[in-house]
């Protein structure tokens, strides 16, 4: 280990801009590396959710909640991983 130590600290010395290119070369290839990655620091920790917002003009919150938000809760009640399902129909 100490021949490698020696050998590593005299390349150094002896070659010193082919050992700063060789760096400033690795650092830029981290850099890039790192800049391409889609690893996130800081996950989300909240479960996924979904919302559906849609427009029927014209139309009282009643007749929304019957021809749109009902057959739409229907139709994805039986979803796989479905914890919680809340709807709001508003004029």
């Amino acid at each position: 280990m100490q021949r490698l130590l020696r050998y590593w600290l005299l390349f150094q010395q002896r070659q010193k801009l082919l050992f700063i290119s060789t760096i400033v070369g690795l650092i830029a290839y981290c850099a890039f590396v790192a800049y391409q990655s889609e690893i996130q620091a800081f996950p989300e920790f909240t479960n996924v959710q979904v919302q559906v917002i849609t427009s029927f003009p014209g139309k009282a919150s009643e007749e929304v909640e019957r021809l749109v938000t009902i057959p739409l809760e229907v139709a994805t009640t039986g979803l796989p991983g479905l914890l919680n399902q809340r709807s709001i129909s508003i004029f």
